[in-house]
């Protein structure tokens, strides 16, 4: 990331450091080469710091500052794109894409690009859903946080890390898609918990406690104990859709290699979910203070 500037002063560099996210990448795919896990953890800082980049703006200013930037991403992720960003968020993005898909076959790039595009156009949707001071309700909330959260794109590197395909009849069925739509739930809620009474010191109200206590009129304590019997809830639905997933007359009939490789991600996507959920105890950027 160095190389593209992303961070370019020591203070930024050493608090992505101190996050520790190359734990994440390595407890996430423990099975994984060396080459693979630093892939991963380039993505997870890229993440990351496109994140810090936008919140340094004044709220009025992100949808100005995220048009200037990545107004053009749609294009610099597609076939034989030949315009060369300037932008250090740019520039990391395609280095780590032309990195990242090689290996991998049209339908996987597909899905990344689409997962990646989604993620990132939540990003612009979230700024001009606070700008508009629009009241947030959770059937709102829930599925823009989902999206803000990068998991698709994550679940989608599980699969980058195995050098296989999840099988389209796979990975377009209903239940592997809400499996993939719970594990985001999951691990964006965990980011909110761990971030609330910060964001809450801030006036940042993009966060599920806060929704809570604004919609519902709880105090702090309660809205995270509410919180934390969501996240239960959702993980009890993604071991439900794998269940229900596996039983599939179509997956069942799956030859043994494609069945081998299916559960590979699946085991994979639960790993994500764990480490996600052990990192954010750990990590030092959510103890530090605003």
């Amino acid at each position: 990331m160095t190389s593209t500037d992303l961070f370019p002063h020591p203070a930024v560099r050493a608090k992505m450091f101190a996050a520790r996210t190359g734990d994440l990448a390595a407890s996430a795919f423990p099975d994984a080469d060396h080459e693979s896990v630093v892939l991963v953890n380039r993505w997870i800082l890229w993440t990351l710091g496109v994140d810090d980049y936008f919140d340094q703006f004044p709220l009025e200013d992100r949808i100005q500052a995220y048009d200037a930037v990545l107004g053009n991403v749609e294009e610099l992720l597609s076939d034989g794109a030949t315009t060369r960003p300037t932008h250090p968020v740019t520039r990391s993005l395609v280095e780590l894409w032309h990195t990242t898909c090689p290996p991998m076959s049209h339908t996987w790039r597909n899905h990344f690009r689409s997962n990646t595009l989604k993620y990132l156009t939540s990003m612009r949707v979230e700024a001009e859903f606070l700008t508009k001071a629009r009241q947030n309700s959770l059937d709102v909330y829930v599925p823009l946080r989902r999206d803000t959260f990068w998991c698709r794109a994550a679940i989608d590197l599980v699969a980058r890390v195995e050098q296989v395909d999840v099988v389209e009849i796979v990975y377009s069925s209903e239940e592997y898609q809400e499996l993939c739509a719970a594990a985001a739930d999951v691990g964006a809620w965990t980011n909110d918990f761990c971030t609330a009474q910060r964001e809450l010191s801030v006036g940042e109200a993009f966060n599920l406690p806060a929704l809570l206590m604004r919609t519902h009129g709880y105090e702090f304590p309660h809205a995270a104990s509410c919180t934390l019997r969501m996240i239960q809830d959702r993980l009890s639905d993604l071991l439900g859709f794998k269940a229900a997933l596996l039983e599939r007359p179509e997956v069942r009939a799956l030859p043994a290699e494609q069945a081998s490789q299916m559960l590979r991600c699946l085991k994979g996507v639960e790993n994500w979910v764990a480490a996600n959920h052990e990192w954010h105890r750990k990590s030092l950027r959510y103890r530090s203070s605003p």
